[in-house]
């Protein structure tokens, strides 16, 4: 099972359809612009989100880096 702040960061890539979310867009959307969370927030809650989704967390399939963009869904 997902937080529901795990869900909302999940959501917000699944509903990108497949284009690549930058951290700061995914921190607007889920959180709202006047947060004050770091760019590691993302970054932990997409490490708990492999833990849980992926088959191999260290050989992500689902949940993608783009290096120095964000992070993209691909189904």
């Amino acid at each position: 099972p997902l937080t529901p702040t795990e869900f909302d960061v999940l959501w917000c890539l699944v509903e990108a359809g497949g284009h690549v979310r930058s951290r700061e867009q995914i921190k607007a959307r889920v959180w709202g612009p006047g947060h004050h969370g770091t760019p590691r927030t993302i970054d932990n809650f997409l490490a708990q989100l492999r833990a849980k989704l992926e088959a191999d967390p260290a050989e992500p399939r689902i949940l993608l880096t783009v290096r120095g963009v964000g992070y993209r869904f691909h189904a």
